[in-house]
């Protein structure tokens, strides 16, 4: 008979570390009545915009003390199209499919959903690197009037929206 040389389990200590902290670590918001949840965020200069279905909150970020504020939401995402009108202004539905970007060259955002029939992409461009500021807002046809597939937007340079359908 040989004897083992492997440890048995009850000779081993359990080691495990602790994951370091990295940045800010909060709760951001949930959507209780649709599941799953389509959520999304960007990060600014000293903002973070999370959007959740139909609804959307900023965040202030402190960057020296890793808190972030709620300054603005959770909000309903159509406010931000309020008195837009066609597609874009409904904001009843909650499965709008929200993007959010923030282009750091032109310092805004950039906040997308999709209508509530399917066939309008609605686009608010913040004026301003504040994401609780004015947007310009924007009503994109899809082609042929049918979305084949949800649009998805791919990144903003400062200049041009790239959006694959």
């Amino acid at each position: 008979m040989t004897e083992s040389t492997e440890p048995s389990a009850s000779n081993c200590v359990a080691r495990v570390a602790a994951a370091p902290t990295i940045g800010f670590n909060f709760a951001g918001f949930r959507s209780p009545s649709v599941l799953p949840s389509d959520s999304n965020g960007s990060v600014g200069n000293n903002q973070l915009v999370e959007v959740v279905n139909a609804r959307y909150q900023v965040w202030s970020l402190n960057r020296s003390t890793q808190v972030a504020t709620s300054i603005l939401g959770p909000a309903n995402l159509g406010t931000l199209w309020a008195g837009f009108g066609g597609d874009c202004g409904v904001s009843t539905c909650p499965y709008a499919d929200p993007i959010v970007l923030y282009d750091k060259i032109a310092n805004r955002w950039l906040i997308s959903k999709f209508s509530l029939s399917g066939h309008v992409m609605c686009v608010a461009l913040s004026t301003s690197a504040d994401a609780t500021g004015t947007y310009a807002r924007y009503a994109f046809a899809m082609p042929n009037g049918v979305a084949r597939r949800l649009p998805e937007i791919r990144g903003v340079d400062g200049r041009l929206l790239h959006v694959d359908d």
